[in-house]
């Protein structure tokens, strides 16, 4: 009789033996391995290549790739040209890249100005850059100049031991410790030294009795006090203090306006001062023979023997040796004639005339 055997690998029997498609594998023991049942249980896988009549997939070798049902391997392009072995993608395939670290300038050093800069050398590292997958990454060492200061900032000086090295004057030369920097030795730290001048007293304000000083401000100056380096001393300015306001007294017949003592102007003649004033508003009498009128002048007395009018209420009533108004009482004693001002209106207590209709009263 006949019996039946299993279909042996690298083919698959439908009816009949036949060789295992290409893309497909055929472990043995399969019929048609596209049949749909199957899905795609024996199709050649990603990653792998199955020419026709294999028996299971081979893995693609490095440099290749391959999709799923590859019946061969595809080399990757030359711009990526890199894979490892069963790379599914040419997204996989890679180039190798190098990144080389930088250089870096380092702080300025504490107290430089400018300097110069020595190379260093940096590390390396590599990473792969795919086609089309995310890239690797790697991160080079850096690495640090060496340094030189060749100009020191302010307040500080270029060792005379290490010729690249700034050093602090406040740090080293407590008393001096500033300087303008530069390429300069610790001798030219240096200290500020201020001078001041001397207050000159004031002078006493002329036709004045009692005054005080105040106080002014001198100048000042600064000048630098090298380490070692030569010194330029300078010279502040002396002031002179002013008198202080309000404290001058002045001789009678002036005023003060705070500091001196202008002559007074305010008198009428035929009168003098009898003290002083803040203001042109000096207190004045008449000199002897002389009356005050009433529009601050001096009138001079009637000579003739006869000064006043006296009534018997009390009122006295001056007599000038001339008319201070007009019209104006006429009084003759021993053949001059003496004259009482007058002014308009009546009033009470005065002596009220009537010149030609119009109504006068006496004054002084």
């Amino acid at each position: 009789g006949q019996s039946c055997i299993t279909c042996p690998a690298g083919e698959f029997c439908w009816n009949w033996r036949q060789t295992c498609y290409a893309g497909y594998f055929c472990p043995g023991g399969i019929y048609d391995p596209t049949y749909s049942e199957f899905g795609d249980t024996y199709k050649c896988p990603a990653g792998s290549y199955c020419p026709a009549g294999s028996s299971g997939p081979i893995t693609c070798p490095a440099k290749t790739y391959s999709g799923a049902g590859a019946a061969s391997c595809t080399p990757c392009p030359s711009e990526y040209p890199n894979s490892d072995a069963g790379t599914s993608s040419a997204s996989y395939c890679y180039k190798t890249v190098t990144l080389t670290g930088q250089q870096l300038d380092p702080a300025m050093m504490t107290g430089c100005n400018t300097r110069t800069l020595s190379a260093c050398t940096p590390g390396t590292c590599t990473y792969r850059d795919y086609n089309g997958a995310t890239d690797g990454s790697c991160t080079p060492t850096n690495c640090t100049k060496g340094q030189c200061c060749t100009s020191a900032s302010a307040n500080y000086y270029i060792s005379s031991t290490d010729n690249c090295t700034a050093k602090s004057c406040s740090a080293n030369y407590a008393n001096y410790p500033y300087s303008d920097g530069g390429k300069i030795g610790n001798g030219y730290c240096y200290k500020n030294v201020t001078l001041t001048g001397t207050q000159t007293a004031c002078s006493k304000p002329t036709n004045s009795t009692e005054y005080t000083c105040g106080t002014c401000t001198p100048g000042t100056c600064t000048y630098r006090d090298y380490h070692t380096a030569t010194d330029t001393p300078c010279t502040p300015g002396n002031c002179i203090q002013p008198v202080n306001p309000g404290s001058v007294v002045c001789n009678t017949g002036y005023y003060t306006d705070g500091t001196t003592c202008p002559a007074c102007t305010n008198a009428p003649s035929n009168s003098s001062y009898t003290g002083t004033a803040t203001s042109n508003a000096c207190p004045w009498s008449c000199n002897d023979g002389y009356n005050q009128t009433s529009d601050n002048q001096c009138g001079q007395f009637c000579t003739s023997g006869i000064t006043h009018i006296k009534t018997s209420t009390g009122l006295s009533i001056p007599l000038y040796s001339s008319a201070r108004t007009s019209p104006a009482i006429n009084i003759k004693w021993n053949n001059q004639v003496c004259y009482g001002s007058l002014v308009s209106g009546t009033a009470s207590g005065a002596i009220n005339v009537d010149v030609g209709g119009t109504k006068y009263h006496t004054t002084h």
